[in-house]
């Protein structure tokens, strides 16, 4: 069993649970809305950003599938700054 943890846009949140809830025997995904700060911003302070933290407990054996779904649709374009983590 492993528990994955991933910090994703809020505006490409429901890509990724679409994605997500496509994989057959996923067990279920926990949603937590934040409002992180650490994004710098122009005047080189911290800045605000929407996100979501996604939390799964997985089989083993889904685990990398289920990583590689969150990389391919939270990513904006080549991605970029911000478009969050993975554990």
């Amino acid at each position: 069993m492993k528990e994955i943890k991933a910090y994703v846009r809020e505006n490409m949140r429901d890509a990724v649970m679409d994605a997500l809830a496509a994989i057959p025997g996923l067990p279920g995904i926990a949603v937590v809305h934040l409002r992180e700060y650490g994004h710098a911003a122009d005047d080189g302070g911290l800045a605000k950003a929407g996100m979501a933290k996604l939390e799964l407990d997985v089989p083993d054996a889904l685990a990398e599938p289920v990583v590689d779904t969150i990389l391919r649709h939270a990513r904006t374009g080549d991605g970029h700054a911000g478009d969050g983590k993975i554990f």
